[in-house]
């Protein structure tokens, strides 16, 4: 379905980003309801929770757009570089607000990770 909807897209100025955007967002969805729906149990209502989970979609999918677009100035290399830091910034903000905890392996990772984009970026 993905490239489906990418075959559709407009030229890479304008809309262009926000149709990737959105196909990303619903061929991923439309995968997830599939195993949610043929999975062995039902998925449950995210109950007190549902606001957040919201919000996180929200701001996911932002970000997305953002990357979209960012993808088509001329600092493409930075904005690679920070697509490469995507997972990092998950598990931080899970240490943060989560109270998460990163392993030795995981803290040396992102640690190399964020240095790696620094040495890009300059």
């Amino acid at each position: 379905a993905f490239f489906i909807l990418i075959d559709f897209a407009p030229p890479a100025s304008g809309w262009g980003a926000l149709w990737t955007a959105g196909a990303v967002r619903l061929s991923g969805f439309s995968v997830q309801v599939a195993l949610a729906l043929l999975g062995p149990r039902r998925p449950s209502w995210p109950g007190r929770y549902a606001p957040a989970v919201a919000l996180a979609g929200t701001l996911d999918l932002t970000s997305l757009i953002l990357i979209s677009f960012g993808s088509t100035t001329d600092s493409y290399g930075i904005v690679t570089a920070l697509v490469g830091l995507y997972p990092i910034v998950a598990a931080l903000l899970g240490v943060v607000f989560l109270g998460e905890r990163l392993t030795r392996v995981q803290a040396i990772g992102a640690t190399l990770a964020m240095v790696g984009v620094l040495l890009v970026s300059l």
